[in-house]
């Protein structure tokens, strides 16, 4: 049985891609995030309503600002140097961070450091064999070199091995892919690392 494409807006793709990232985050049972990275607050809106304690971190600006003044805990902070003590979060979250990085790991190390359990990464993925995806990775790619030529560091997007290339040393050799579950619209991967600790490489597709 074919499969006709659905037609969707950008805010609601947008929405859908992030509640399938607070789903899978949601099945770790943390009690405490950090987001690294939290821009307008998204993430850290969702833990608030399934009761979980997040921090957000980001560079200072009008939305962390904003967050603080609606009472998250929010921090301006660098994704290279988090002022939090080693194992100070169940859980640390990266969602469509790590090409924005110049060093990603540096800043994937980091979180590691200060993640009791685990590291969930976010990156977006283009599914090529639909034309309208195609298309999209086509304007993505165009829409980063502009930026590349204004200044901005924006680099391609990672896939999960790129990601994982990305891990320190100890925790790139204790790396392994139990397997991959697949509801056809998203795809999860968790990778062990030393220590018990969990990189999990959530990568859900954009929908056609």
């Amino acid at each position: 049985m074919s499969h006709r494409p659905v037609s969707v807006s950008a805010p609601e793709n947008h929405l859908w891609l992030m509640g399938e990232f607070v789903e899978l985050l949601a099945r770790q049972a943390p009690e405490t995030v950090l987001d690294v990275g939290c821009g307008s607050g998204g993430l850290l809106r969702a833990c608030a309503a399934r009761g979980i304690a997040a921090t957000g971190i980001d560079q200072a600006g009008p939305r962390l600002e904003a967050l603080a003044a609606d009472g998250f805990d929010v921090r301006e902070g660098s994704a290279y140097e988090l002022t939090l003590e080693d194992g100070a979060v169940d859980w640390v979250t990266m969602r469509h961070v790590p090409h924005h990085l110049e060093d990603p790991g540096r800043a994937l190390a980091e979180a590691l450091r200060v993640a009791k359990t685990g590291l969930l990464v976010a990156e977006p993925h283009f599914d090529v064999s639909v034309p309208s995806q195609r298309a999209a990775l086509a304007l993505d790619i165009w829409e980063k070199r502009q930026h590349r030529r204004g200044g901005m560091h924006h680099a391609e997007v990672f896939d999960l091995g790129g990601l994982l290339a990305l891990l320190p040393g100890e925790a790139h050799s204790a790396g392994r892919l139990p397997g991959e579950r697949a509801n056809g619209t998203a795809s999860e991967r968790a990778n062990s690392t030393a220590s018990d600790r969990r990189a999990a490489g959530g990568r859900p597709t954009h929908r056609p």
